[in-house]
């Protein structure tokens, strides 16, 4: 027999692999260094509802807007504005770097990417973004969620 179910939800996930480079500046420890990172990033999406096709989002849809935001730090140094060696204007000019007013650890690059994937979203697609798990490597993950304050 089967029962009646309540607050049904589908949960779609799709894993993007972005080679990355970062420093955290007010780190004490050896990630003061810079150091690079073949990150892992988990983006899910949820929805009540299936849309036509029987789906929550296709998932060559969610890699088309979440590569719309990952490729742009892909092979890229993510670094604090104010780290002194991201103003130096040699090396702004020889690499790619994004600055961000924080420390580019793996909680903020997971809100960041939550908000910019987000946005996207919602600009294209009846889905919401569930969460945003960011794996440094495989025994060390970060997951954020949200909801939007209408």
């Amino acid at each position: 027999m089967t029962g009646r179910f309540v607050d049904e939800k589908f949960v779609v996930t799709k894993r993007f692999t972005i080679p990355v480079g970062h420093r955290l500046s007010k780190h004490m420890g050896r990630c003061q260094n810079w150091h690079g990172h073949n990150f892992d990033i988990m983006v899910s999406v949820s929805s009540n509802e299936l849309n036509d096709n029987d789906m929550v989002i296709d998932f060559s849809d969610l890699k088309s807007v979440a590569m719309s935001v990952l490729d742009e730090w892909d092979h890229c140094l993510l670094v604090n504005k104010n780290d002194p060696i991201a103003k130096h204007p040699e090396f702004r000019d020889e690499f790619r770097i994004i600055a961000f007013n924080f420390d580019p650890t793996a909680e903020r690059m997971a809100r960041v990417l939550f908000s910019s994937i987000s946005y996207r979203l919602k600009e294209r697609y009846n889905a919401n973004l569930e969460k945003i798990t960011v794996y440094e490597n495989e025994n060390s993950h970060v997951t954020y969620t949200a909801k939007e304050v209408l």
